[in-house]
């Protein structure tokens, strides 16, 4: 989910991968690594923050003060093992189309198993509204044209279910269970709209430190009394500083009707050119 900064593994000593960058998730196909019984996993992080040749965002090169705070250094977001079988949907990208009351997908299928068809299906308070087949691997277009139309927007978080299901021949090898909301974003002058509508964005300015785990929250349920205490405050939404902030975070965000405004954690980071070539 996320490991701060330079991260490579190694699955019973040998090289598993390596990965650069603090915020983003990343995964290796370990499959020729495992064995029977018991295996060693070896992570080692290197985080270098003085070179300013990785963003820092608001952590504090020694210790914390003013506006900089506590570091964090290694893994901070979960880690799990996902066992896969031979063909797998391996990512999904959304993009809603409330203007014509469908949302488009595209699917990355891994795996070259023969007759290979996958489906989506989306649904509104647990009744099919709307679904759509394809087939062969690789980049897979879908499109869901909606029965039923319900936008989603601050104060009404309407969300649809999707599932994907993914068949060799007849047989389900993997299924993918989503969600998606239909909201439409536009610029009028300086006004922001929804939908249509112009919306008065109340933001909070949220930083995602925790006194338990600095960067990492406690627990899912933190997460979202975050957003329930802000809201209760008044707010709509939050400006999330200097951290990309965690998936279910989003989730909870997506859940409860509350707008966030995303920032790359760039502060620290040394934006001369011989600085950039390096970090690239």
């Amino acid at each position: 989910g996320g490991v701060d900064y330079n991260t490579r593994v190694y699955i019973n000593g040998k090289p598993a991968g390596s990965h650069i960058g603090g915020d983003t998730a990343f995964s290796f196909d370990i499959t020729r690594l495992v064995k029977d019984g018991s295996n060693e996993v070896v992570v080692q992080v290197l985080d270098d923050m003085t070179t300013h040749l990785q963003p820092t965002g608001k952590q504090a090169f020694n210790k914390s003060e003013g506006c900089v705070y506590t570091r964090t250094t290694g893994i901070w977001q979960p880690v799990w093992l996902e066992a896969v079988g031979s063909s797998f949907v391996e990512n999904i990208s959304i993009v809603s189309d409330p203007d014509n009351s469908r949302v488009l997908i595209t699917a990355k299928i891994n795996g070259m198993d023969k007759n290979l068809k996958l489906t989506a299906e989306a649904f509104a308070d647990g009744k099919k509204t709307g679904s759509d087949t394809t087939t062969g691997p690789w980049q897979n277009q879908l499109v869901l044209n909606l029965k039923k139309k319900i936008l989603w927007e601050p104060g009404s978080p309407f969300l649809y279910e999707l599932k994907l299901s993914l068949f060799s021949g007849k047989e389900k090898i993997d299924e993918v269970a989503s969600y998606f909301g239909l909201r439409k974003i536009t610029i009028d002058g300086r006004k922001i709209l929804i939908n249509g509508k112009p919306i008065f964005q109340r933001l909070i300015l949220d930083q995602g430190f925790y006194p338990e785990g600095i960067w990492t929250a406690p627990t899912d349920e933190a997460l979202k009394h975050d957003i329930e205490m802000c809201m209760a405050c008044g707010y709509n939404g939050a400006r999330l500083h200097q951290k990309v902030f965690e998936p279910r975070f989003l989730y909870w965000a997506d859940k409860l009707g509350y707008m966030v405004w995303g920032e790359y954690p760039n502060w620290g980071f040394n934006y001369k050119p011989e600085g950039y070539s390096a970090y690239v």
